[in-house]
């Protein structure tokens, strides 16, 4: 009879594969199909279509790009160059007057570094108008009421403030005024123009420090009570929030005016420093934080007997 011999090796070979369960077909390999472009956005500023959108990292099976190919971006069935080949945002900016009066359709794409396209972008459509011009003449003053913008411009629906760089306000008039401005800052302030939906380039940038050089309103009611060693004195309060007080001022017999009081927080006042046989006239006047001091109230006479 005649033996057959196995090693060690072959053995425990055997024994693995007869102790493992089926793992299944192998999978196919990735294909590396980026994900399509989802917020494609277009917009008519000055001379130009300014088309934004942002290129993802991961493909469609939702694994990670480490590289890309190009960017196709169509305008009007026409291939635009874009240049980046990195990932996240891009602009790209393509005359519009080519375009003016007209209808384009404008979607994108982007391909693997094997070249394989991705879906393309939802079509975005923009009507194209005669290109805005930017507001001219820009100029910024400072008011009670905050700081107050006017301008000039040839063709314009409307108007987009700009304070700092930010979005503030839309205006339908070449005028704006601030009111959110607070005394003491300092803002920079530009105009677009907008039209038939399309927009201007931004005005030059007006710069404004907010300082406060208005007085409050002056004090009202002035009344006066003559006592039996004093004049009490009362008027209406003002109502500016930066209001700091009052101060009251007297003339004796009709020479100079002088304060007699200051910084008083509440309308009244007792004048006890009078002289007998005299006569007295009085006036207010209300101060603000920043020292800003109010004309004079109406006067009030008494006679001291």
């Amino acid at each position: 009879m005649r033996r057959v011999f196995r090693s060690p090796l072959a053995a425990f070979a055997a024994a693995a594969l007869a102790g493992c369960g089926y793992v299944g077909d192998p999978l196919p390999p990735a294909l590396n199909i980026p994900v399509p472009i989802s917020d494609l956005t277009a917009a008519q500023r000055g001379e130009d279509i300014v088309i934004r959108f942002t290129v993802s990292n991961r493909t469609t099976e939702n694994l990670l790009l480490k590289r890309r190919g190009p960017v196709e971006l169509e305008v009007a069935g026409r291939l635009i160059p874009v240049e980046t080949q990195e990932f996240g945002p891009v602009e790209v900016k393509t005359p519009a007057r080519p375009h003016v009066n007209t209808g384009i359709m404008i979607r994108a794409r982007v391909r693997n570094e094997k070249g394989r396209p991705s879906d393309w972008s939802p079509e975005l459509w923009l009507n194209v108008a005669p290109p805005v011009e930017p507001p001219r003449g820009l100029k910024a003053r400072g008011t009670a009421g905050g700081v107050e913008l006017a301008w000039s411009a040839s063709r314009a629906a409307s108007f987009q403030i700009l304070r700092n760089g930010q979005p503030l306000a839309v205006s339908s008039a070449p005028s704006y005024l601030d009111a959110s401005a607070a005394f003491g800052e300092t803002y920079e302030y530009s105009v677009r123009a907008l039209a038939d939906g399309a927009e201007s380039e931004l005005s030059p940038t007006v710069r404004i420090t907010h300082a406060d050089r208005f007085p409050p309103a002056a004090p009202s009611g002035l009344q006066a009570v003559t006592g039996p060693a004093s004049v009490e004195l009362v008027w209406e309060g003002n109502s500016e929030p930066d209001l700091k007080g009052y101060r009251v001022y007297r003339s004796a017999a009709g020479g100079p005016w002088s304060a007699i009081a200051s910084d008083l927080e509440n309308p009244a006042y007792s004048d006890r420093s009078i002289q007998a046989a005299t006569r007295f006239t009085y006036r207010v006047t209300a101060v603000d934080q920043n020292g800003n001091e109010s004309a004079p109230s109406e006067t009030v006479e008494v006679a001291i007997p």
